[in-house]
């Protein structure tokens, strides 16, 4: 019977994704939000917006920059991205820990920071079923979930650009992301590819 229930999981499930992902194409696109001072207007019904995308990098940058302004030398900002001031009170970087998108529960590498910002992405953040394949990092091109990547850890000098990279490099793939990157002194990608090695891209 678990056999057999585990079957018509399987067999149902694309079908379910393949008419959500029909759905939101009738109401995704840029095009059809209204910006001015005093609203956000969307110009169909049934739309939504997140700016989780880059929300989590700026305010960490806000937060950052606030606490620098008001006289402190070493911080960690933690509020969904990270962004550090100066370095560890014993006088090393700060260490921060990058989850292993494979193993939850486990920590895949470990990452130096100095006045400096990290910002990952990856679909085992929020998934929407039991194998991880269907989650919130979603291909415009396609609509589907993004699954080039198992994650991107962006590190640079401000949160709010590393956020917004390491989604965009999710999605678009290890190829384009020099290009990603190009415009962005002094930052740097780590891509874990889906077979557990990894790259870092400058």
């Amino acid at each position: 019977m678990c056999a057999a229930h585990c079957r018509a999981h399987t067999d149902v499930q694309p079908d379910i994704a393949a008419r959500a992902r029909d759905v939101a194409h009738t109401v995704v696109n840029f095009r059809q939000i209204g910006c001015c001072a005093s609203a956000i207007e969307f110009a169909r019904a049934g739309m939504a917006i997140t700016l989780n995308g880059i929300a989590q990098g700026y305010i960490s940058d806000a937060i950052a920059d606030m606490l620098r302004n008001e006289g402190f030398e070493s911080a960690v900002v933690d509020l969904g991205e990270y962004r550090t001031i100066g370095r560890h009170p014993d006088g090393r970087p700060w260490r921060i820990g990058i989850r292993d998108g494979r193993n939850s529960g486990s920590v895949d590498r470990t990452i130096e920071l100095e006045d400096t910002a990290l910002a990952v992405s990856g679909g085992y953040g929020t998934t929407f079923e039991a194998s991880g394949r269907y989650h919130h990092i979603f291909d415009p091109r396609t609509g589907a979930s993004a699954n080039n990547l198992v994650d991107v850890a962006v590190i640079g000098p401000r949160a709010t650009a590393a956020d917004g990279l390491a989604t965009a490099i999710c999605v678009a793939g290890e190829a384009l992301a020099p290009t990603l990157l190009a415009p962005y002194p002094q930052t740097r990608a780590i891509l874990t590819r889906l077979d557990g090695t990894s790259i870092t891209i400058t």
